[in-house]
């Protein structure tokens, strides 16, 4: 049976052909509202553009899926397009229930310990896809989420946050940055990540934009195309989908960054022309490159919940855009569709939903799902369709032919886990990637040799530099014991300011015994994910907060200061730039502290070892209340902006009026 979606075969076709271009600029015109006013729900797919699926129709797989799908009975095909939790699930069931696919998610992990070694990762991966063998006979998929290098597992390199990713503008670094992540992941028996982010964000308030590369589509689409190719290989070269790679997820499809206020898992209130020339710009290079797997958006289209939008995942998704992987919903995503009863929801199957992502409540999705397929709610053909396309990736990836995880080329290979290349390239990303703001009298580089004195909260601290969706879901609970192998940006400057003869000393408060050359003070965002990171304005700290008073006090010793900014997102700090001599925004840059400090000195004989090179991947607010956009407006620093060592860093003192009205809320949060 074909992949594409029935009635729909799928022709010969080149990515944004001429007709695509043209489509794209009649979508201007098309009508963005209904008759009451209200923004329309209506996609027209001739719209969108096409795009060709890179791997061309088999018909030895297509006979392969055919003679599966043959001896399977209905229970193991309902099996087949369900995921569970690690944490809800045992291979015992796993086996039983004849399920296609498991994930670590949020804070689960072996023995429901989420800080779990490389090798006991291995051992439950051995376990389950043994079970799954026993069972069905058909492998596993073993999902993880790796939104910045193996997060799940202790050691691994963890690479800068997206959007400092986005900082680096070289897609070539985001191509071996992932390919390096997929063989962490694979060593451990992960064979499926949940990323790359292709989302596009557009509020500062989303808790997600840190997970996006950019504000600008065009860049996101590079990016996008890299990233996936990273992770699976090119398509067509015997690399592609290997033992060394890992089937990848674009997502969240769609305009998760595009919803109003930056609220998480809500409304997308835009015209169909905006969503396709901004949340859409990912996805055509994604599918391209021959991304396996799309997870749908917890998220709604002007009021439209995007798991049930079948215009949208099926008409324009698989039919006009070609996709030929399949569809994952969200974590328990469907149980928030209108009309759905627990665990049962047709709908969503019948929207083009090929995977549910079930963790907890698999069983009884299991069950109901079995019901409606048996009382014809759910046709047989749609159910087949969906477990074709799941059995399709599995065939391309090997895994029928592979074995167990530790059975398959690398697994156990544990030297892969933070290996010195990785380390080596994850420091390069840190180094490309920061943004310098303000750079008074040519302060930075460092001169060698200084009396450096290192304050701050993040200064040693491994889980502010490294944000949320570390180890642990919201990248709270550790401490820089859990990242072996790991350097604190307090590390690295006290390696580079000793090898260039100078003293460092590290005090978070800002104490110091004899007064120092020069104070690199490193604050930044608490960890946070997802809605936990939704912010009501765009304030870094309240007029009275902590930071301002200890950069003040600095400063009014004689210290030039230098602020190393760890964020996930452009923040209002118009009062901490003016409280400091030079401004680095380092983003959050994962475990490779030294890649700060290769930036901020010179080297010992006085000379520039590695210049600035990082441009913001959004703009930078001028205000706290107002969202800067892509071309200009309310943006203090727009789009682009980056000093080099070069160049003139002069900064007028910046206005310090918030612009958040007395009594409003000021800090995170929702």
């Amino acid at each position: 049976m074909s992949l594409n979606e029935r009635h729909a075969p799928a022709p010969t076709r080149r990515m944004l052909t001429c007709a695509a271009l043209i489509a794209l600029a009649c979508a201007a015109s098309a009508p963005a509202w209904s008759a009451t006013g209200a923004l329309s729900t209506t996609v027209h797919p001739a719209l969108w553009p096409r795009v060709q699926w890179p791997l061309p129709e088999s018909p030895r797989l297509q006979q392969r899926i055919a003679a599966i799908i043959a001896r399977m009975t209905v229970p193991e095909k309902v099996g087949q397009i369900i995921q569970a939790d690690i944490d809800f699930v045992t291979p015992e069931q796993v086996a039983k229930y004849h399920l296609g696919s498991i994930l670590t998610g949020a804070d689960s992990g072996p023995d429901k310990n989420p800080i779990a070694t490389a090798q006991q990762w291995l051992r439950l991966a051995d376990r389950y896809q043994a079970a799954a063998l026993q069972g069905s006979g058909i492998p596993l998929l073993f999902g993880a989420d790796c939104v910045h290098g193996a997060q799940k597992i202790v050691g691994a390199t963890l690479y800068p946050q997206n959007i400092a990713l986005g900082a680096t503008r070289d897609p070539a670094l985001v191509e071996k940055i992932e390919a390096a992540t997929a063989e962490e992941m694979r060593t451990v028996g992960f064979n499926w990540a949940f990323a790359p982010g292709v989302m596009v964000p557009q509020n500062d308030r989303w808790g997600r934009v840190y997970e996006g590369f950019s504000q600008d589509p065009a860049l996101v689409a590079r990016m996008a195309r890299a990233a996936v190719l990273g992770f699976q290989g090119t398509p067509g070269t015997p690399d592609f989908l290997d033992a060394r790679h890992v089937a990848a997820t674009a997502k969240h499809f769609l305009g998760d960054g595009s919803t109003t206020d930056g609220i998480d898992e809500g409304d997308a209130e835009v015209s169909e022309r905006d969503l396709i020339r901004v949340a859409d710009a990912g996805y055509p290079p994604a599918i391209a490159a021959g991304v396996q797997a799309i997870m749908v958006s917890y998220s709604s289209w002007n009021g439209v919940k995007m798991s049930a939008n079948r215009a949208l995942l099926t008409d324009v998704l698989k039919r006009r855009m070609d996709f030929g992987g399949f569809l994952i919903s969200d974590w328990d995503a469907v149980r928030q569709l209108p009309g759905c009863v627990g665990a049962a929801c047709p709908k969503a199957i019948d929207a083009g939903i090929d995977m549910a992502m079930e963790p907890n409540n698999w069983r009884a999705f299991y069950t109901n799902t079995l019901r409606e397929v048996e009382k014809g709610s759910i046709p047989m053909q749609r159910l087949d369709h969906a477990v074709a396309r799941i059995l399709a990736v599995k065939l391309r990836m090997g895994l029928f032919t592979q074995g167990l995880p530790s059975q398959q080329p690398l697994g156990g290979k544990f030297d892969l886990i933070g290996s010195a290349a990785h380390r080596a390239l994850a420091r390069q990303a840190v180094r490309e990637s920061l943004v310098l703001l303000k750079n008074a009298h040519h302060l930075l580089p460092l001169k060698p040799g200084q009396r450096v004195l290192v304050a701050g909260p993040g200064a040693d601290s491994l889980p502010l530099q490294n944000g949320g969706w570390t180890l642990t879901w919201q990248g709270t609970g550790t401490n820089n014991a859990d990242f072996p192998g790991a350097t604190s940006i307090w590390a690295g400057i006290r390696q580079a300011v000793a090898a260039a003869g100078g003293t460092a000393e590290l005090s978070v408060e800002g104490r110091y015994t004899r007064k120092p050359d020069v104070a690199i003070v490193v604050y930044g965002e608490k960890p946070y994910a997802e809605y936990l990171g939704d912010r009501p304005n765009l304030e870094f700290e309240p007029r009275d907060g902590a930071t301002l008073r200890l950069l003040r006090r600095l400063r009014q010793a004689g210290i030039p200061v230098v602020s190393i900014f760890l964020t996930g997102r452009p923040l209002w700090v118009n009062r901490e730039i003016n409280a400091s001599n030079a401004f680095v925004v380092a983003w959050l840059p994962g475990s490779e502290g030294e890649g700060v400090a290769d930036v901020l000195f010179r080297k010992p004989d006085g000379g520039i070892a590695f210049d600035f090179r990082g441009k913001l991947p959004a703009a930078w607010p001028i205000n706290a209340v107002d969202q800067p956009g892509l071309d200009g407006p309310h943006a203090l620093f727009p789009y682009g902006y980056g000093l080099n060592d070069a160049d003139n860093g002069d900064l007028r003192t910046l206005p310090t009026a918030s612009g958040i009205e007395p009594g409003a809320i000021a800090v995170a949060g929702r």
